[in-house]
């Protein structure tokens, strides 16, 4: 369930923009679906259910955002039996 919709968000994920608003599920106190929105220096994330806005630095959440899309990658990949040789190239 999570694993396919962060893997759908992989432009938005690898790369985010400024002004960029998308809804994805990360590992914050547990999985939940946040509605994330871009900022020059700052990322604000909004729980779809409950809690409060919070506000965490872009540099940092880049890094957060490459994490949660590769591990998902990883966990599909390994879902279909074998990881091939190259599943790095076929998520890249």
């Amino acid at each position: 369930m999570f694993v396919e919709d962060i893997l759908k968000l992989k432009d938005q994920l690898l790369n985010p923009k400024r002004s960029d608003e998308f809804v994805v599920p990360l590992y914050v106190e547990g999985w939940r679906y946040f509605k994330v929105k871009v900022g020059n220096k700052y990322c604000f994330l909004t729980p779809l259910v409950g809690g409060n806005r919070t506000k965490k630095r872009l540099s940092s959440f880049k890094q957060e955002l490459k994490e949660t899309y590769w591990s998902a990658a990883t966990w599909h990949s390994g879902r279909q039996g074998k990881r091939p040789r190259n599943w790095k190239n076929l998520y890249a």
